[in-house]
């Protein structure tokens, strides 16, 4: 094992306008005793050149991994990908990243490791993007939620004290290494969301704490190769959800889920678009598929 080495895990996708702000994020580390793994599901020639030589530039031919797919294999299995590569690296620490995101902390990742020494799961606040507005400050599982984020679209005006919370976004947030040998890897099955709901609740069910260190802010460009309200992000957000339910929870949790679920779909029937409501309805069909 490479002591307190860091594998940085990102899945690019249509990520050509952010990943430049995300690889200076990273270059402006204090903390160089880093690889990063770039898993590529764009399989474009034009954006490949593009990632490259941005690496090249940034990180001088060092440091890095880059990692093109023949096929988009989604984020959970690009994720796996990385996560792999990592540990065979003997990384001490994976750190899970979204290209969709800035930091400006040039101390993040060493302070990061020192808080990883006593907690096994890490994660600091999250913002949107150029607002002061919160995306992520901690979070629970709910009965008829999947996750709830706390705080969601407050200003941050809290403080900065750090606390156990349930679950983390994994757009940002660092593990060790140990904890995938305890709970696994991402469930490849939900293809992009859900799946970091899924980890993260196996971490719960297994005692692992997770900590959230609001001293620290990530800005997150949410949604940006997915689209708010896509087809896409509705169809896998609908299935996923329901295979989530039925794989994690209770029997009882799961039926009223559902029913509870299809009167909404009903409703959201005559307020979405045609494309929308198809990717609804096909996502609870697929979902059965599974």
């Amino acid at each position: 094992m490479l002591k307190d080495q860091i594998g940085i895990v990102t899945v690019l996708y249509k990520s050509k306008n952010v990943f430049k702000g995300f690889v200076n994020s990273i270059c402006i580390q204090d903390y160089t005793n880093f690889e990063l793994y770039c898993i590529d599901n764009d399989f474009n020639q034009t954006d490949s050149v593009y990632y490259l030589k941005i690496l090249n530039d940034k990180l001088k031919n060092k440091n890095y991994h880059y990692l093109p797919q023949n096929k988009n294999i989604g984020v959970a299995a690009g994720n796996n990908i990385g996560i792999n590569y990592a540990l065979s690296d003997s990384c001490e620490y994976i750190l899970l990243s979204n290209n969709d995101i800035e930091f400006y902390e040039t101390t993040l990742f060493s302070d990061l490791i020192t808080l990883n020494k006593e907690y096994k799961i890490i994660a600091p606040k999250i913002l949107y993007f150029n607002t002061s507005n919160i995306w992520y400050r901690g979070g629970h599982f709910g009965f008829f939620r999947e996750v709830i984020h706390e705080n969601i679209n407050k200003k941050d005006n809290f403080d900065s004290k750090e606390f156990i919370t349930k679950y983390a976004p994994t757009c940002f947030v660092m593990i060790k290494n140990d904890v995938f040998e305890k709970i696994g890897n991402m469930d490849e099955k939900y293809f992009v969301y859900s799946d970091d709901s899924d980890f993260m609740y196996r971490a719960f069910k297994n005692n692992i704490n997770i900590l959230c260190t609001p001293k620290y802010a990530i800005f997150h460009k949410v949604s940006v190769s997915t689209g708010l309200n896509s087809p896409f992000s509705i169809y896998y957000g609908t299935r996923n959800c329901l295979y989530f339910r039925k794989k994690n929870r209770s029997r009882i949790n799961f039926i009223t889920y559902f029913i509870y679920m299809l009167l909404k779909s009903i409703l959201k029937t005559f307020y979405l678009n045609s494309k929308q409501s198809k990717s609804m309805w096909l996502g609870i069909f697929d979902f059965f598929k599974m």
